[in-house]
């Protein structure tokens, strides 16, 4: 019998994507089956744990089926926890080498739980490689995606819950201005005159914090929705990315859709403590 491996998604859209294509580059190499949970994304539980609601991606899911009804959840959610003491749950503390070692055991495992947010180079591997490519042409044919011009430059800024004093003890400091002169610098060397274009989370507090030097040079792409702001930095072929899994997923999208789309400039380090970065 297959191993089901159960995905608890959680994060935003740019975590959720980064999760499943994980998950799905661990069941590529076995013959598990993947199912998706996605509890950890309700309402209900945001409020359990006093955290902020981060909606369910209609983007995710392809082959993988999702499990129903919702006591159903809370009881594998509890099974998690029940199998962790016992070593039978793929975790972030586990290797790559550890959590397939678990899809392959003999005999196989009937069922294996998987929680965390797995921001790892095997994401982005030859091994979730169908996923991304499945997800791209999916966006493509649904938001009928176009490009913009090769010299267009788009800038993320990751603003919102970063202005919390945990995540800025947490994540390394990038101001706006030194990205927008990154992003500018860029720009002249692509050639472009059309003007920089910004997405961010919070348009209120970038226009509060961007320098008066910089505002005639920038179009804030101001947008309540976070899918939209994903499908506008999808349609770029030069992404300046916040410290965010949410513009390195578009970053990731755009080089599959966009022939010409090789490039995504990052942050020198993620995280304050840059042994972390690995």
């Amino acid at each position: 019998m297959a191993t089901t491996l159960e995905l608890f998604l959680q994060g935003g859209v740019g975590n959720q994507l980064i999760q499943q294509a994980y998950a799905e580059s661990l069941v590529s190499h076995s013959r598990a089956r993947l199912r998706l949970n996605p509890l950890l994304l309700s309402p209900a539980w945001a409020a359990l744990r006093g955290v902020t609601f981060r909606q369910h991606s209609g983007w995710l899911g392809g082959d993988a089926p999702e499990t129903r009804p919702r006591l159903r959840q809370w009881f594998q959610l509890c099974r998690f926890y029940l199998a962790r003491p016992r070593g039978l749950v793929v975790h972030e503390g586990l290797s790559d080498g550890q959590a397939q070692a678990l899809l392959t055991t003999d005999p196989p495992l009937v069922w294996l739980p998987l929680l965390g947010y797995f921001q790892r180079a095997q994401a982005f591997g030859p091994a979730a490689e169908g996923f991304w490519v499945r997800l791209a042409e999916g966006l493509r044919r649904e938001h009928q995606l176009r490009p913009h011009p090769a010299d267009q430059v788009v800038l993320h800024v990751r603003l919102g819950d970063y202005l919390l004093p945990q995540n800025q003890r947490l994540y390394a400091t990038t101001s706006i201005e030194q990205q927008l002169h990154a992003a500018l610098a860029w720009r002249a060397r692509l050639g472009g005159q059309a003007p920089l274009q910004v997405v961010t989370d919070d348009p209120v507090a970038f226009r509060r914090l961007c320098p008066e030097a910089y505002r005639g040079t920038v179009r804030l792409m101001a947008s309540s929705d976070p899918r939209e702001d994903f499908l506008a930095l999808c349609c770029h072929r030069c992404i300046v990315a916040s410290n965010s899994t949410f513009s390195l997923c578009a970053g990731k999208i755009a080089s599959i859709l966009w022939g010409e789309a090789r490039t995504i400039l990052l942050p020198l380090h993620w995280y304050r403590e840059p042994s972390r970065d690995d």
